[in-house]
Formats: structure tokens, sequence, C-alpha cells
């Protein structure tokens, strides 16, 4: 029924006799094989490194156990979160207290008051399609190995007493047929192609409404299908658009949404001194302002320049000098990093420390502007340096 990398079956069937041999593709490998008396197959390796044997047991799904759900049942696992053990159409729990507990193993039976033999002609017979199941045990089964699917549907429907029909071999096509009497014991779904077909007899009014609801999952399974669809679509359209925006850089005027932002577009009222220590408030600078302050960033007007780029000393129309903080596109210094300097400089406003009195984000410029400290920074005083790199939060001297 499956395939595996560990070991190779082959299936052999004549007239005498119906027989499954095991092998071991690796010749190099030490194997043993051992049934226990609950039917648990052990196959054990010897493994050099260990030095031990190392055990392998089979079955190791509950669906490979032998009448793990019942007569009359078809046992899923692939029903994640479900009962694996499920009704074959036109059966229900014998039991259905034990049923609720998830306990199959009294199996299913008919429902009550159906009619599905008629008057014993073809034509009266209905039959649902099981697909890629193992068929039921064969004990209560008849084999031809003459008779085609066709032969064989014909032949079970003539007879009140057969309960499902499939193929004797799945293999091209299919041929042979196998007609069940009784109970159908031992069924299992397979995933992959794997198992046979099996029709399962019913009667007229039970297939109406098993067609019934196989068209209402179809339209289900159709509507659940475009919706994901749908909203797959916009999901990658939303993931263009953000990534076509984070290539773009910052667009015009954005602001930065943790901060108090003044709506002024340009700096042209010089705030009170108190106003700026209370609140922290920064202010969005236009770009235009920027340039006209610093002369458009002349190199006179440079303060100094580290990794992060260039300081400018400019002036305001109203007379205030200021420091900007001109962030270089080499600099590797994105959004996130801006952001964060700024919220730090920004809350921590202290006498000590430069004051910060706003940000300008316009176009593909970052810039961070500061109040002009004539004195130059901490680091002159320190080290004695004739050209000091100007720091955003330096303290200063008194």
């Amino acid at each position: 029924m499956s395939t595996s990398y560990f070991f190779s079956s082959t299936y052999n069937e004549s007239n005498e006799e119906v027989s499954l041999l095991y092998g071991l593709p690796d010749p190099s490998v030490l194997s043993r094989v051992t049934a226990n008396e609950s039917g648990f197959v052990q196959m054990a390796t010897w493994q050099n490194n260990q030095n031990a044997w190392v055990s392998l047991f089979f079955p190791n799904e509950p669906c490979d156990h032998y009448m793990h759900c019942g007569g009359n049942c078809v046992c899923d696992p692939y029903q994640l979160g479900e009962f694996e053990c499920q009704c074959l159409p036109g059966y229900e729990p014998k039991v259905k207290s034990e049923w609720k507990s998830r306990n199959a193993i009294n199996g299913c039976t008919r429902k009550p008051g159906q009619q599905f033999c008629g008057n014993g002609s073809s034509a009266d017979a209905k039959f649902i399609k099981l697909t890629s199941v193992k068929v039921p045990d064969t004990t209560n089964a008849i084999g031809n190995r003459s008779m085609g699917l066709i032969e064989c549907a014909d032949l079970c429907s003539k007879n009140c007493s057969c309960t499902a029909y499939s193929n004797a071999n799945g293999d091209n096509g299919g041929s042979g047929c196998i007609t069940w009497y009784g109970d159908l014991n031992d069924m299992r779904k397979y995933s992959n192609g794997g198992g046979l077909d099996v029709y399962i007899r019913v009667s007229a009014d039970e297939l109406a409404q098993y067609l019934k609801n196989s068209k209402g999952f179809n339209s289900k399974k159709v509507i659940i299908i475009l919706a994901a669809s749908i909203i797959g679509v916009l999901l990658l359209v939303c993931a263009i658009r953000l990534a076509l925006r984070k290539r773009k850089g910052p667009t015009r005027n954005r602001k930065l949404p943790s901060f108090n932002i003044d709506p002024v577009s340009s700096y042209e009222v010089t705030p009170r001194k108190d106003e700026i220590d209370e609140k922290g408030d920064i202010h969005i600078f236009d770009l235009r302002t920027i340039v006209s302050a610093t002369n458009t960033f002349a190199f006179a007007n440079k303060l100094g320049e580290g990794g992060f780029g260039s300081v400018f000393k400019g002036q305001l129309q109203n007379g205030r000098e200021i420091a900007v903080k001109r962030l270089s596109s080499s600099s590797g210094q994105g959004v996130e990093e801006f952001k964060n300097e700024t919220t730090l400089i920004a809350r921590l406003q202290h006498r000590n420390l430069v004051k910060l009195l706003g940000c300008c984000i316009q176009q593909e410029e970052k810039m961070l502007v500061y109040e002009y400290l004539p004195n130059k920074g901490l680091d002159n005083f320190i080290f004695g340096m004739r050209h000091s790199i100007f720091f955003g939060y330096v303290v200063v001297a008194n």
C-alpha cells in the first residue's frame, strides 16, 4: 500500500497461494522481524555505533490495526482533529453513546427502513463509490479473475445479499472481480492514490442524499478557494506597494508619529524657551527653510562631519542660529535609526545637553535641527582638537 526507503516488497499471486515477500535493498544491513501476541509487527536493525538493536514498530497508525473501527466503518487517519472512524454510506453507529466517546469497537449497522434491494433487478441497485481505500476483509468475499468491473457490478446488483464490489487488481485500469456478502470489515482510507475503489450498496434515498451533500461540499469548496485567492491577491498587492514605498524612501513632508509635531510647515517664529524645556516638542522644518538658513549647505557654514554625515551652521529668518545635522545617503542610517535618535534626544531635554529644535524629512533628505553652540563641543575642551566633530547629544560646558 505504501513505499519505503528502508525495505522493498514483492507480491506474488497464483491459484495455489498468495505471498508478500519483504527484503532489504542494502545487504549490509542486519535486520529481524517478529510478531507478538497482540498483532504488533516489530522490525529491528543492528546499529554498530550504538552496539544494539534499534526497533521499529508496525503498525504505526491506529488505522493499521485490524478492526480498529469495527464493522461497516472506514478508518480515515487524515481527519485532523476529528474522529478517524466513519460509518460507511447507508450505515449509522450501532451504539451511539460509545461513538460519542470515540469508541467504535462495535462498528456501524444499516440505517433502519432502507430498501436497497428492490425486486432484484440491476436497474434498482444503487452504489456509492469510495476511492483509495483498503478493501474489506475477504473472509466473506468471492473472487473471479475472468470478470471485468462492469460484469462485476451487474453480478452484485442482481444479488440482494451482495453489499459491495471492487476490482481484484487495481493495476492498469483494474481487472478481476471481488464481491462481498454481509458486514464490511477492516477498511481504511489511503492518500496519494493508494488502495482500490470500492462500491458500497445503498438505498436510492441514501444515494440522493449523498449526492446532495457532495454538491454542497463542492460548492463550499469553490467558495473557499475563490475567497482564499482574492485574499492572496490583495495581500500580494499590499506587499508590492509596501516594498515600492520602502524603495522610494520617505515621502514629502513625512511625519514621525511618535512625536508631538507642530503643524506649521516652516519655522518662522521662535518658541519660548520654557515652552521647549517643559513639553519637549519638536517642529517640522520645511526643506526650503533649511536650505535658505545654511546658504544651500555652503562649505563656509560647515561645522564638522562624521560617519552619519555633516553638520552645518545656519540662521533662520528671525535671526536664531541653528546647527543642522544632515544625514548622508551613504551612512547606512535608515528611517528607523533616524526616528530612534530623534526620540531619544527629544525626550532627554536638559540644560547640559544640546537642545533638539526639530527635524526635516523631505524628498531624500533626513536632517536634525539643533540649537547652535558657539563654544563648540565638550570634546574640544577635553582633547584640544582644532576641529571638533559635532555630536547630537554631547554634554556642553556651562
